[in-house]
């Protein structure tokens, strides 16, 4: 990368909300377990009922669990929807300027800085890359941000050599 690749995007909620959900579903090995256990869960009773082994209403616990596990992913979403309304940043540009030796993002009242080295993970995905410094924190950048391919290209050549861990999830 011969010179710094700059995006920029505006940090509203429509935004992010794609960075959300790809960090609910690829943010820990098990998040990617819990919808199916729950699935799993729900028609454990329906299949103990056909065989009639159980009652239906003898397996409802497992159902009420199962249930839960299915609407975690919509609940987390929920729940951060009320409490973006609370931050002081949404809808102002923020600006993340990559070079060879780390990144950056500046916004109205904050200028950060990161070394290549201190991103724990790097997530490229279909719509963009979240940015890990720590295990349950991370950055999004979405695609729409940048200027053309070229650029997303270039930022995924200096991610896969620099950053701790990368991952390409389709």
């Amino acid at each position: 990368m011969n010179s710094p690749i700059r995006a920029h995007y505006n940090f509203c909620y429509e935004v992010l909300k794609d960075g959300v959900k790809l960090h609910c579903r690829h943010g820990s090995r098990l998040s990617r377990f819990v919808p199916h256990a729950g699935a799993t869960l729900i028609l454990l009773p329906f299949v103990a009922a056909f065989f009639g082994k159980r009652p239906f209403l003898a397996a409802f616990p497992f159902t009420f669990l199962g249930l839960v596990l299915l609407l975690i992913g919509p609940f987390s979403l929920w729940i951060f929807r009320r409490q973006f309304r609370l931050n002081p940043n949404k809808n102002v540009e923020i600006n993340w300027t990559f070079t060879d030796d780390g990144l950056g993002s500046e916004g109205e009242g904050f200028n950060s800085n990161m070394d290549w080295r201190k991103v724990f993970r790097f997530v490229d995905t279909d719509k963009g890359f979240l940015i890990y410094p720590q295990k349950r924190l991370f950055f999004w950048i979405p695609f729409a941000g940048f200027a053309g391919p070229n650029e997303i290209e270039s930022v995924r050549g200096v991610a896969k050599l620099k950053a701790l861990r990368y991952e390409r999830i389709a």
